[in-house]
């Protein structure tokens, strides 16, 4: 029941936060699309986190943390799946049948009367023009933003919730590959120099992630069981110790991880080295 409510919430607020963005009235397509990232996000991560908070923080059961955590993600995952892929392709087969009836007065082509030539068939182009428009991949983005912070934030609680994210994204491959094929027409692909604003929004969910997670190893009473003669001061050091341990190693990786893979960097040097020869060849 809680994870079909935050589903509604998020709808709601979606449309609440495209008329803020509209009311504002940005310049640029890039600042009005990182405003609406930072809206959404921001009320994402309060109705999907809240409840947790909660359970970890103020009622400290780690039990119902783990039930809850489990419950949301597979559910919300479910709902998502429905909502993306089954509802959109049930009312796309509505429609079909009602203009295959205005047309054929059948509720399939090949069920009425044959015209002259005897064709009773839709042309592709004609069937794949009355498919629902791509809207883009701001809500795919959105859903692996609540995915990792549900696998990340909670991971000590939880570990099989990368477990569930794992065997749930075999499924939306094939789900996104069905929602292409039939349900949305053939989006136009696009080249971008980078995911933009995202690419922050998920480094701050990894911030957050470590934080929290050293905080539920804290709350948890693992460290008491493992060291029993500490108090609750050296507990706390222990931990912040962790915590900074933690996110140092975290922004070692960021920075000996290249963004753009040595490979690539090579190819694309040879290709612009071959443009230049070209170049300089026609120029002579």
């Amino acid at each position: 029941m809680l994870a079909l409510i935050i589903a509604v919430l998020d709808d709601i607020y979606n449309i609440i936060a495209v008329w803020l963005n509209d009311c504002e009235n940005y310049r640029l397509d890039t600042e009005y699309e990182n405003q609406l990232i930072i809206k959404v996000t921001l009320f994402q991560f309060v109705n999907s986190f809240l409840s947790l908070f909660y359970i970890a923080f103020y009622l400290q059961d780690q039990e119902r943390l783990r039930t809850q955590l489990a419950v949301l993600l597979i559910t919300r995952q479910l709902i998502r799946n429905i909502k993306e892929s089954a509802l959109p392709y049930v009312l796309e087969q509505i429609r079909f049948a009602k203009i295959s009836f205005d047309l054929f007065g059948a509720l399939t082509p090949s069920d009425g009367p044959a015209k002259p030539n005897g064709e009773r068939v839709v042309s592709q182009p004609e069937l794949e023009c009355s498919m629902f428009k791509f809207d883009g991949t701001f809500s795919e983005h959105l859903e692996i933003f609540i995915q990792f912070g549900y696998v990340v934030m909670f991971s000590s609680a939880f570990p099989l919730a990368a477990l569930c994210a794992f065997l749930n994204n075999l499924i939306e491959i094939r789900s996104d590959a069905f929602k292409m094929c039939y349900v949305y027409q053939r989006p136009f692909g696009q080249r971008i120099k980078d995911i933009g604003m995202w690419q922050n929004i998920m480094e701050v969910m990894g911030f957050i992630a470590v934080l929290v997670n050293c905080a539920l190893i804290g709350l948890s009473g693992q460290v008491h069981r493992l060291l029993p003669d500490m108090t609750a001061i050296q507990t706390v050091l222990l931990i912040v110790a962790l915590e900074h341990i933690m996110l140092a190693f975290r922004c070692a990786l960021s920075c000996l991880i290249p963004d753009v893979p040595q490979w690539i960097a090579t190819e694309m040097a040879k290709t612009e080295y071959i443009r230049r020869e070209a170049a300089s060849s026609k120029s002579q």
